[in-house]
């Protein structure tokens, strides 16, 4: 899944240490998260419920090889389109990593789609030969807590193959629609900020997102105390908080202040402002370091204020001269000043760090003069 804040094009986000430090690789380039422990343990627990260990691991194959199928369709996609991904993590859900890729909102919206629509593709062909051998219990296998499917449910096919059919119907509807929500770690914000980007530009897009999502979540947390049915012989409603929290924290960090991206405020309270984009312009993963300063305009009620950039974490070899490192210190003093500013509003601010913010904004004032 690639649900994470869209970025610029000339930076590669990698995992991160923190999330690699849970892993475990399994091949090159491919990692297990810790957090597929969780749904493995339930996997094996459900299938000793019915005495079948066989049926559990296949179960737990089954959604393996599913979560494999949805994250290949997001690197192939991603190359399609002149990105890549440093390292591919998967998660109980999807991918945990996000993919480099160019800073167009179509390439955003294609990649982050192509995982739900492998999911969707499995679904198709498996139900397609569920009904070709007349299987009057396909309908459960797409509203599963409704008809408290359990793992013998499944199982109790004459044939291994209608067996695999029902749980690649059971594993990949799920995957599939839970990937459609507007949150890390589904696919769905990402292809809703690609949609929205071009018209509301991407900070407006990613602002629209989170709090979008954090409204989900906290419906789905309400929803969930009157949730009836089961899967797996456990609560639907155990199974919506869960989603919902999931949801909720998600859309959370999907919001563009946790992504560094900010307003800029002045004055003992902080004034109405309108954010967009000053640059819309897509650009390539070849980008000239002339091009790697995405500009946000801050207007206030007064009138435009200032812009401030945001610099690139990555991309091409630095070639503008032996300052970069104090330019680097001066655009990491700013953004920490930028969060402060966020979260505590400009009263929080002391003369320093209003000093900062006046010094940046007239410098790239001072760059936009012909």
């Amino acid at each position: 899944m690639v649900s994470k804040p869209v970025v610029p094009s000339t930076m590669a986000r990698d995992p991160g240490d923190s999330l690699l430090r849970w892993s475990l690789p399994v091949g090159h380039g491919i990692w297990l998260h810790a957090t597929l422990l969780g749904p493995l343990l339930v996997g094996l627990g459900i299938a000793a419920q019915v005495d079948s260990p066989l049926s559990g691991l296949l179960l737990v194959s089954v959604w393996l090889l599913s979560l494999l199928a949805h994250e290949a369709s997001h690197v192939l996609a991603a190359a399609r389109v002149g990105g890549d991904y440093r390292t591919m993590v998967l998660g109980p859900l999807g991918g945990l990593s996000t993919p480099r890729l160019p800073n167009d909102p179509e390439a955003t919206v294609f990649v982050a789609m192509a995982g739900p629509i492998a999911n969707l593709s499995l679904v198709v062909l498996a139900a397609f030969g569920l009904a070709m051998y007349d299987e009057t219990g396909l309908a459960a296998m797409f509203l599963p807590m409704s008809n408290n499917l359990t793992l013998s449910g499944i199982t109790d096919s004459n044939t291994v193959l209608l067996t695999l059919a029902k749980l690649l119907v059971c594993v990949n509807w799920p995957l599939f629609v839970l990937n459609l929500l507007p949150a890390w770690p589904f696919d769905g914000g990402a292809a809703l900020r690609g949609l929205l980007w071009p018209l509301t530009g991407r900070y407006s897009a990613a602002a629209v997102v989170g709090r979008l999502a954090i409204l989900i979540g906290f419906a789905l947390v309400i929803t969930a105390w009157f949730a009836e049915g089961s899967l797996f012989t456990v609560p639907a409603s155990i199974w919506i908080i869960s989603l919902g929290t999931l949801v909720l924290f998600g859309g959370k960090a999907d919001l563009p202040a946790g992504d560094g991206w900010v307003a800029l405020a002045s004055g003992p309270s902080r004034p109405e402002s309108l954010l967009r984009d000053a640059r819309n312009t897509p650009h390539s993963l070849e980008a000239d370091d002339s091009d790697d300063d995405l500009l946000v305009l801050v207007e206030f009620t007064g009138g435009a204020e200032s812009i401030r950039p945001r610099a690139d974490e990555g991309g091409p070899p630095d070639r503008r001269g032996p300052h970069r490192s104090t330019k680097d210190e001066d655009e990491a003093l700013l953004d920490r000043v930028l969060a402060k500013l966020h979260a505590l509003g400009s009263g929080s601010l002391t003369s320093d760090e209003q000093q900062v913010l006046q010094q940046a904004s007239q410098r790239l004032r001072s760059r936009q003069r012909p």
